[in-house]
């Protein structure tokens, strides 16, 4: 195992920190997995099939939802999870009709009227879960007005809605 490879003590209490956020481990912050455990019942409330259907239902309480992307890790853990979980449940085959639309349709709008890298790629990142290849052309279009990154990271995410797992095809 190299020198620069090795898990970092947290400050405090001797346990391995590996929390991402930027906060994490500055003045006694928790690792992940004991914010989790911490917050079960909020995320468990959050992911209900009750909160994603009424999160999904309309374009205003999908953009609502996503208003929650922050830059930089600066969003709401449970807020960001819920995304997440609304993101996977629009796929399900009982999920209201017309959720998976209006899902990517807002995950889409958020991504190209934001002007921050993290937030494209977070709601990029999202479409690749529920996305179809009728979106690849969009992604693409947020890419080219991005930065490096976000252009790199739309090209892969198009390759995979348009089905090209290589990268063979445009």
């Amino acid at each position: 195992m190299s020198k620069d490879s090795k898990k970092k003590p947290a400050a405090k209490g001797g346990k391995f920190n590996y929390d991402i956020r930027p906060e994490a481990g500055k003045g006694g912050g928790k690792p992940a997995v004991e914010w989790q455990k911490a917050a079960a019942d909020a995320l468990a409330a959050a992911t209900a099939d009750a909160a994603l259907a009424a999160a999904v239902a309309s374009k205003a309480a999908a953009d609502d939802l996503l208003a929650e992307v922050k830059p930089a890790y600066g969003g709401d853990p449970v807020a960001l999870a819920k995304i997440a979980a609304a993101s996977q449940f629009v796929m399900r085959a009982d999920a209201p009709r017309g959720a998976r639309k209006t899902w990517t349709q807002a995950l889409l709008d958020r991504a190209a009227s934001s002007d921050d890298s993290y937030i494209k790629i977070f709601c990029l990142d999202q479409i690749r879960w529920c996305g179809s290849a009728g979106d690849a052309a969009r992604v693409r279009a947020i890419g080219d007005a991005g930065r490096k990154p976000v252009r790199e990271f739309a090209a892969m995410a198009a390759r995979e809605l348009s089905g090209d797992r290589i990268g063979m095809s445009k």
